[in-house]
């Protein structure tokens, strides 16, 4: 197994710390995480869920990269993933499905993510369920996020001048392509995790 929590030197290296001793590392992180967080994580850790953190720290240390998870209901899916950013120092972010929920909402989400990756500068980790998915239209727009990290025509002209003019108050350079800035940091900043089931509806 390889992680990089497994001391603290926080560098990825193979786990030489006996088993017992990590649990315990990762239940005082848990511990610690839900401290003073206003949603805790309720999930009970043991062997196969360290192996299961150990992969998803390895992918969220890479460049774009993003995860499926594959399991079923209650199995604690999305409590590892949270578990994951929290120890990543990577902020989770999760849409809310309401009835009146549709395809405005859904975009302003994902400007909304972008922003925070591509101007605050914040690692993101967009945790979204198959159950969350009720439009074809997530499908593509989550395809070109896996892929470039951005969504044609997502912004208008305006909203793109506002998020160039910010990015120019924020970080003033010379000769340099605020549009491609902002997405270069989204590419550094988003990983998107897929909680998907083995089931059919």
């Amino acid at each position: 197994m390889f992680n990089d929590f497994s001391d603290s030197t926080a560098r990825y290296k193979e786990v030489v710390t006996e088993p017992d001793q990590l649990l315990q590392i990762c239940n005082a992180t848990l511990e610690e995480r839900n401290k003073d967080a206003p949603k805790p994580i309720d999930i009970v850790l043991f062997q196969e869920a360290i192996s299961h953190l150990s992969s998803l720290a390895r992918v969220l240390a890479i460049h774009r990269g993003h995860a499926l998870l594959v399991g079923v209901k209650s199995s604690g899916r999305k409590s590892l993933a949270r578990l994951a950013l929290h120890m990543s120092s990577i902020d989770p972010y999760e849409i809310a499905i309401t009835r009146s929920y549709g395809f405005v909402e859904w975009r302003e989400d994902i400007k909304n993510i972008l922003k925070q990756c591509g101007v605050q500068d914040i690692p993101t980790g967009f945790i979204i369920t198959d159950t969350q998915i009720i439009m074809n239209q997530q499908l593509e727009d989550l395809s070109n996020l896996l892929i470039n990290c951005s969504i044609p025509m997502l912004f208008e002209r305006d909203e793109m001048e506002a998020i160039k003019a910010e990015l120019a108050s924020i970080d003033p350079q010379t000769d340099i392509d605020y549009g491609k800035y902002f997405f270069q940091r989204v590419q550094k900043n988003l990983h998107i995790i897929l909680v998907f089931s083995p089931y059919g509806s």
